[in-house]
């Protein structure tokens, strides 16, 4: 999974709603608006406003169970998880790769990060309404 910058992101939207690009009249960003309130501001001064955000919200612990069981093999590239999908044989089990940033450590410094920017935007966002 890449990163991709916020002002990338808002560039794409902004090609899109030219009058030879996409005309957009639906669309889904997953993982990035409104996850803060520096996002929240940007889209806002955009002519792209959402009519609706989701917050879907998670225990940290299905988060961990989630992210930091998950293993990819190496050779054929395919991401597996002892619970939602299991490797087909211990040889492919062996030699299951697990990313760095998978770890409980990140993983919950990412929630703590999480919960602090989606908190402030809630509350800004009540604000406002």
């Amino acid at each position: 999974m890449v990163d991709v910058p916020d002002h990338l992101v808002l560039l794409v939207l902004e090609a899109a709603s030219k009058p030879n690009g996409l005309q957009l009249q639906s669309w889904v960003l997953h993982g990035f608006l409104p996850g803060d309130l520096q996002q929240a501001q940007s889209l806002q001064e955009t002519q792209h406003k959402p009519n609706r955000v989701f917050l879907l919200e998670l225990t940290d612990d299905v988060c961990l169970e989630r992210i930091t069981l998950r293993a990819t093999d190496p050779v054929s590239g395919v991401r597996f998880h002892p619970v939602t999908r299991p490797t087909p044989s211990c040889v492919v089990q062996s030699r299951l790769k697990t990313r760095p940033e998978d770890s409980t450590h990140t993983v919950t410094q990412a929630l703590d990060q999480y919960r602090i920017h989606s908190a402030a935007l809630q509350v800004n966002t009540r604000l406002e309404s």
